[in-house]
């Protein structure tokens, strides 16, 4: 498990924890960005390797709290990494500081502030892709072939559309600026071609015998009535109940279109192409998207229940580690429109 945190995670949260080393900007970019932005050497390990070097674990402490506190370390991905981003997904020439050349009355403000937005997302899904390639290859090499299971979420299909509807369709709001919709009316086809491009790069690691399921949670749609606060400024799309699910693979029927499929239709649907009976909490199985073939060889089962869930310790422990992190999460979720708080 690549820890959804992963790309700045520090708090142990993927597991197995060594994968760490290979699959976290932590570890691969964080010392770079000490060099260039505090001309210092960073040991992300340093709370290990500065055990009997008092003065140097202080002063790597001190420099850890710089690269968490994130100017510095925003700035260096927005020079770099962002930059080219938003160049080879978009087509667009960045602006890395735009908050100190344009207020927020400007289109150019928005146009760069919401592309900066973006492209985080882009960024990290390629992070995450290449991270289950290199997985998947590593797999391959060692002799142990492909998971049972392999799960993969990439949010940037989803925050384009809260973030830069109004460019894609801005005939349904007033006042779109024609320049930034000539320079972004292609950016959410644009993130959807990087997805297919990721979905490519796993299909090439996949085998005959595999099944690949592709489903959204929801569907998007322009969004005019925000309303107060800060919650969700610079939104102009959010969520329709309209979604996909996209089925192949041994036993799926070919050039099949449901209807009415929705999405308690996926677990049902997982659970039974990879053997095993449908709990009785689940929706039934959608068994009409299957070959009779593949029903008659494979007969759908049920059972009553697979119990409690029994949790490692090594599990709850990495769940505590990344409590820290937890409310910039539910934030973050929150804003996008996934999750409630409260101040209680």
């Amino acid at each position: 498990m690549i820890s959804d945190r992963a790309h700045f995670d520090t708090r142990g949260t993927t597991s197995p924890a060594d994968y760490e080393y290979d699959y976290s900007w932590y570890y691969r970019d964080y010392p770079l960005i000490a060099k260039d932005k505090f001309g210092a050497d960073f040991y992300p390990d340093f709370k290990e390797e500065f055990l009997d070097d008092p003065e140097g674990l202080i002063e790597q402490t001190e420099l850890f709290e710089k690269l968490m506190a994130g100017d510095e370390r925003d700035e260096w991905y927005r020079e770099g990494l962002f930059t080219q981003l938003a160049a080879d997904v978009f087509n667009f020439k960045l602006i890395t500081e735009p908050y100190k050349m344009f207020g927020k009355e400007s289109h150019l403000y928005w146009e760069h502030h919401l592309v900066l937005n973006e492209i985080a997302d882009v960024a990290r899904d390629n992070f995450y892709a290449d991270s289950a390639v290199s997985l998947l290859q590593q797999r391959r090499v060692n002799g142990d072939g492909l998971p049972a299971l392999s799960c993969f979420y990439f949010p940037s299909t989803d925050t384009a559309q809260h973030w830069l509807w109004k460019y894609y369709e801005p005939s349904a709001f007033e006042n779109v600026d024609p320049g930034s919709v000539k320079r972004l009316g292609d950016a959410i086809p644009a993130v959807y071609r990087n997805a297919d491009r990721i979905v490519g790069q796993l299909l090439a690691e996949a085998d005959p015998d595999t099944t690949i399921v592709i489903v959204s949670d929801h569907g998007g749609g322009s969004w005019q009535e925000q309303g107060d606060g800060a919650a969700h400024e610079g939104y102009s799309g959010n969520h329709r109940p309209n979604g996909i699910f996209i089925a192949a693979g041994p036993g799926v029927r070919q050039s099949y279109t449901a209807d009415d499929m929705t999405i308690y239709d996926v677990a049902p649907f997982v659970m039974h192409v990879s053997g095993l009976p449908v709990s009785d909490v689940f929706h039934p199985l959608a068994s009409e998207s299957l070959t009779t073939e593949s029903l008659t060889l494979h007969p759908p089962s049920t059972i009553n229940s697979y119990g409690p869930r029994i949790i490692p310790a090594e599990v709850l422990e990495q769940m505590k580690n990344a409590a820290a992190g937890d409310q910039m999460y539910l934030d973050r979720l929150a804003e996008l429109g996934y999750a409630e708080q409260s101040n209680e």
